[in-house]
């Protein structure tokens, strides 16, 4: 049976979006655990209180109070809006020990670009690590934020 050379091209453009779809997905698998590049733990008053952190495709941050002493855990984050912008936001854990962390996903157009883990009593921030920039891998590009290392908090 003959096919047309569009058919054909057809055909090879599908093979090649499947075989760019299976290495995207094997690229993820290998990379899930460098993910702890984007977290860091908070240890106020002597004690490790949680931790939190960014994956590095920027569109998924988190909070996990690892104690329960009526402390919380707070991740707070700057991100990056693919039109321009950029803005601040939190995402906790206050309930101890407790299974689950506090979790933010993020859309597409949206990229956090760096963060801080903070701890304290009834929201507030006794204690907080530094600013961390968020190792991005190509979420940055997909987002079109610019370089994220420029971003201050001004």
């Amino acid at each position: 049976m003959n096919r047309s050379s569009e058919e054909v091209d057809h055909v090879k453009g599908y093979m090649k979006k499947a075989a760019v779809v299976v290495f995207a997905g094997a690229l993820m698998f290998a990379t899930a655990t460098a993910a702890s590049a984007n977290q860091a733990g908070v240890r106020v008053d002597g004690k490790e209180r949680g931790y939190g952190g960014v994956n590095n495709h920027g569109n998924h941050v988190y909070a996990c109070d690892t104690r329960s002493d009526n402390w919380g855990v707070r991740t707070r984050f700057v991100y990056v809006v693919s039109g321009g912008g950029q803005y601040e936001d939190v995402v906790g854990d206050g309930n101890g020990s407790t299974t689950g962390c506090g979790v933010r996903d993020l859309p597409l157009a949206l990229t956090a670009v760096r963060f801080n883990v903070c701890a304290g009593v009834s929201g507030a921030d006794t204690g907080c690590t530094g600013w961390i920039e968020v190792d991005l891998n190509d979420r940055a590009a997909q987002a079109g934020a610019a370089n994220p290392s420029t971003i201050s908090l001004g």
